[in-house]
């Protein structure tokens, strides 16, 4: 999904001056459409406490477990994966 992509890109400063609430926005646009990738991102980001995001685990846990409810599957089966492993590790 090229919403998913541009978001990525323009949150991490790849090819374009950073922009990470802007970036950010547009990743929660293409998650909430479906994006599989954005909703991993979005997880993976706010467990880490990257691009100006705080270490959140019930964001993480939210966007993880759109993952598999996600109907654009534009990332790779392991990444899948991963969000399952997290939100059974962290998961209530």
């Amino acid at each position: 999904m090229c919403l998913a992509r541009a978001g990525a890109m323009i949150a991490q400063g790849l090819g374009t001056e950073r922009q990470e609430a802007y970036g950010i926005s547009l990743l929660t646009r293409a998650a909430m459409m479906g994006s599989t990738a954005s909703a991993y991102g979005l997880g993976t980001w706010h467990s880490q406490g990257e691009l100006g995001l705080p270490i959140d685990q019930k964001q993480a846990l939210f966007w993880f477990r759109k993952v598999a409810t996600a109907t654009i599957n534009d990332c790779a089966a392991e990444v899948i994966d991963e969000a399952a492993a997290y939100v059974r590790e962290h998961g209530v």
